[in-house]
């Protein structure tokens, strides 16, 4: 009789350490969801500070610089400044695309900085311009979420 209550008893002991432990690791997995949603949009804020003074400048005049003039010509002065302020929205596409960057506030905080930048660029036939000059397509992610953002 003691062996059964014994037995019994490692049972239910067992049952528990195993509603415990299903406790815990739904518990962790929460706790797991949870930290990547915050570090993603940790990322994502600090990615969005990278957008400083000198890619605002470039940004702000580009509609400036392109007025009366082909993107050829202010590629030859401008090369640099125009590929890094490219290249800046084209990494934020490819994070959020890799679900790296949280899209919500990347739109919230660049979509009319964003767009407007795509737009000119479209407008002057940049992305043209420069898949002539390397053979190949640029900034494809950018201007598929520029797409995506302009639908919204």
């Amino acid at each position: 009789m003691i062996t059964n209550i014994l037995d019994l008893l490692l049972v239910l002991v067992g049952i528990w350490g195993i509603i415990i432990a299903y406790t815990q690791l739904r518990a962790l997995s929460k706790q797991i969801k949870e930290q990547n949603i915050w570090n993603k949009k940790d990322a994502t804020f600090k990615y969005l500070e990278k957008y400083d003074e000198n890619l605002k400048r470039i940004a702000n005049g580009l509609n400036t610089l392109l007025i009366g003039k082909s993107i050829e010509e202010v590629l030859k002065d401008k090369r640099a400044e125009i590929i890094n302020l490219v290249a800046y929205f084209d990494n934020l596409a490819i994070g959020i695309e890799n679900d790296y960057f949280d899209e919500y506030i990347a739109y919230h905080s660049l979509q009319l900085q964003s767009i407007m930048i795509f737009n000119e660029l479209t407008k002057h036939n940049y992305f043209e311009v420069r898949k002539n000059e390397g053979g190949f397509e640029i900034a494809l992610p950018f201007r598929n979420l520029m797409l995506k953002w302009i639908q919204n």
